[in-house]
């Protein structure tokens, strides 16, 4: 597999096509902006095995995940999704399909903007650069399955950018996929009629990351504060089959996605006291296992506006299941939390005269069962809370505060926003309340969910969405810009679709 080219054995009971998945960069110096619009795979030069990194380098390697059916039929259209989870200064990235047979097409919740073409094989990739969405970069496509096969391997190479315009700063990762043909075979015998068999399909492992509640932390007033250390526990879970008794190896990996470089965020660790750290667990099918991540803070690592106003920043954590050949067939092996830090050693500002502090206080997530016997949309309610930071001088008199939601992430069709009400005493649905200086107040807000469209693959696997909601105050942005919004996740289990 070296060359771009690839050799294809025919035999008379099976016969196997490697399809070749590269992610590139989409921006950096000369040569890579010749191919800001797409590149083909023949471009991997001089070495290949490469891939992205024949031109791009110095960045951090993202984690990149290829999922999709692993069991399809001759000529049949599937979906497939290719993730970039982004470090936090590389937060875009491209595509780039191959594959000697067989037929690509845009296609997908997160197709972006892609262009078919073909050169010494048929291929489809980008046409703009993408930019990650809560620290993650999706692509989804289309491929068509050739009349006859046995098995597709998928090899994705995802390449986490910055946008410099520069290579350097870029780094690239690979991941793979095997997809089997689902058609029967049929198996030669001693009696003069062949038995058809259908082509098992390789088991699937699915890690799942829980929610993780916001992280509230207040440094005390002192001269000299020593470093706030913070314990962060985040469960794991093996969605695979109860009967899967001895489980499989998980490994969670944590970082920050945008907190201030004083701040240390330390490998997670699942292993008893007394014992040497691991952040790797097994974990039987259908149990969870819990890790302890210690965050470390430093008082100069923040500057609070006032104590009604943290600083805020976010975490991510991402399960990965250690086995050979392994892709999480879901998204919800990743989740972020936020971090927020008020430090108490910082003096508080004053809003008069204006600007004004506004904040949107993080949120918990949301968890959703959908029973089997529903069948119109499923209506919860999340209460987003809003904060008027005004307190110096004196309580400012009332600013009027505006909340609003926005449509949950590409790729979830099956949640909905629905009315917002910030203002309880008034009749009807109200999307602006007026606070007092140091007050707050609590909307509600619909969550709509459609049995029809969320699929779950078993009640320990949910579907994850998620969503921002913001607060907007009379100045925008405000002194402390980075507590005015907070990101909503929702995760659902459809009992239609799991025993």
């Amino acid at each position: 597999m070296g060359g771009p080219m690839m050799h294809v054995e025919r035999q008379r009971w099976s016969r196997s096509v490697w399809v070749v998945l590269s992610l590139l960069a989409t921006l950096g110096g000369p040569r890579a902006w010749a191919f800001s619009t797409g590149i083909t795979s023949n471009n991997f030069l001089p070495t290949a095995s490469q891939g992205c990194n024949n031109c791009h380098s110095g960045g951090t390697a993202p984690t990149v995940m290829l999922s999709g059916p692993t069991s399809v039929a001759p000529n049949s259209t599937n979906t497939y999704t290719l993730q970039i989870n982004n470090p936090p200064a590389q937060l875009f990235g491209g595509l780039n399909v191959s594959a000697p047979d067989g037929t690509f097409a845009a296609g997908g919740a997160d197709t972006h903007t892609l262009l078919n073409f073909s050169s010494s094989r048929l291929e489809l990739t980008h046409t703009a650069p993408k930019a990650a969405v809560s620290g993650v970069t999706t692509f989804s496509f289309q491929w068509t399955a050739p009349a006859s096969f046995t098995s597709v391997t998928l090899t994705g190479w995802g390449n986490a950018v910055n946008l410099s315009g520069d290579p350097s700063g870029d780094k690239a990762a690979s991941n793979t996929l095997t997809v089997f043909s689902n058609a029967p075979t049929d198996t030669p015998t001693v009696t003069p009629t062949a038995t058809p068999t259908a082509t098992a399909t390789p088991p699937m492992h699915d890690s799942v990351v829980l929610p993780v509640l916001p992280i509230n932390v207040a440094i005390p007033k002192s001269l000299a504060p020593p470093p706030k250390v913070v314990k962060v526990h985040v469960k794991v879970r093996n969605a695979d089959a109860a009967s899967e008794t001895l489980g499989d190896p998980i490994q969670l990996m944590a970082e920050s996605v945008d907190c201030p470089l004083g701040v240390t965020v330390g490998t997670p660790n699942f292993a008893p006291m007394n014992m040497p750290p691991s952040d790797t667990v097994q974990v039987p099918g259908g149990k969870t296992k819990t890790a302890t991540t210690l965050v470390t803070i430093h008082a100069a690592d923040f500057v609070t506006f006032n104590h009604k106003a943290p600083n805020r920043c976010t975490l991510r954590f991402t399960a990965t299941t250690q086995v050979g050949g392994n892709s999480d067939p879901t998204a919800n092996n990743i989740v972020t939390a936020e971090l927020n830090v008020i430090d108490k050693t910082d003096p508080e500002s004053a809003s008069a005269p204006p600007p004004h502090e506004t904040v949107a206080k993080s949120i918990a997530p949301l968890t959703v069962t959908v029973a089997k016997t529903a069948a119109s949309p499923v209506i919860k309610f999340v209460h987003p809370v809003v904060i008027n930071a005004d307190i110096l001088p004196t309580p400012d008199a009332g600013d009027a505060i505006g909340l609003t939601v926005d449509p949950f992430a590409v790729g979830c069709p099956w949640l909905s926003v629905g009315t917002i009400d910030i203002d309880k005493p008034t009749p009807g649905d109200q999307s602006t309340v007026t606070v007092k200086g140091g007050k707050s107040a609590t909307a509600k807000v619909q969550v709509l969910v459609f049995p029809g469209a969320v699929v779950t693959t078993n009640p320990k696997s949910p579907a994850r969405c998620t969503t921002t909601i913001h607060a907007t105050g009379p100045t925008d942005p405000d002194p402390e810009s980075s507590n005015n919004a907070t990101t909503l996740t929702v995760d659902v289990v459809d009992k239609h679709d799991v025993p």
